[in-house]
């Protein structure tokens, strides 16, 4: 009888067993169920009826159990991923306004003006202000966490927007941040307005003002890109 019910078993497909052990899909039918069962363990006598409904019992209650976690994680993903998208989208709009609102407005002051104006805004985001520190480091943990999640939980397109999206975050916005507009806004902020002449000062723009508005219009472009893809991503997975 035991060889029997090895040798049934190993008929069984791939998908049949996953039916069965892990509940990926819930099973149509009592009928179905019951014939799955007597395939995998054999026919049990009318004095074994009470151990095979337990057994079946057991097995539903795996199927209910595995969605009902499945469910809960595709609900944290969605959160995880709504909140990258969200962040994200606030650092496109920042870096947005300045290429369309203050570095343009600052573009009519006098040299020593600009340098003084620039200095005053960079030196609140270098004195660590919270809600800006909150939002732009907060955008690179949550979509590192959407990218791990996806890749535990996602496949196929979803997951390629998912790895799109952050290679186009930290290497367009993130990289480009440090490489370029850091080192800029620090040697702005070592210049000294009071003790630098007119010939100084305007030297010192014309290194800093084209090279930062070049930097920053790229990192907005990307920073949208990387908005775009998120959304993509949140309307393609499933209503929880």
């Amino acid at each position: 009888m035991e060889s029997i019910k090895n040798t049934e078993a190993a008929r069984l497909g791939t998908d049949e067993l996953h039916e069965l052990a892990h509940g990926v899909v819930f099973l149509d039918g009592m009928a179905h169920r019951q014939a799955l069962v007597d395939r995998v363990v054999g026919p049990a006598p009318l004095s074994g009826a009470r151990n095979r409904a337990g057994f079946l019992e057991l097995t539903l209650g795996l199927v209910r159990r595995r969605s009902a976690w499945y469910r809960c994680d595709m609900e944290l993903f969605h959160l995880v991923v709504l909140v990258a998208a969200g962040l994200c989208a606030l650092v496109a709009g920042f870096l947005f306004a300045f290429a369309v609102v203050a570095m343009p407005g600052l573009e009519n002051l006098s040299d020593r003006e600009f340098i003084r104006a620039f200095q005053v805004m960079d030196r609140v985001i270098q004195d660590r202000q919270p809600l800006f520190m909150l939002v732009w480091l907060g955008s690179v943990v949550a979509l590192l966490l959407a990218l791990a999640m996806g890749f535990q939980q996602q496949d196929g397109l979803t997951r390629g927007l998912l790895v799109a999206a952050a290679a186009v975050y930290l290497f367009g916005v993130q990289l480009t941040t440090a490489r370029v507009n850091i080192p800029l806004n620090n040697e702005i902020q070592s210049i000294e307005v009071a003790a630098t002449g007119a010939v100084e000062q305007k030297q010192a723009r014309e290194h800093f003002e084209a090279r930062w508005n070049r930097s920053n219009r790229i990192r907005t472009a990307f920073a949208v890109v990387t908005m775009l893809l998120l959304l993509v991503v949140l309307m393609r997975l499933p209503a929880t």
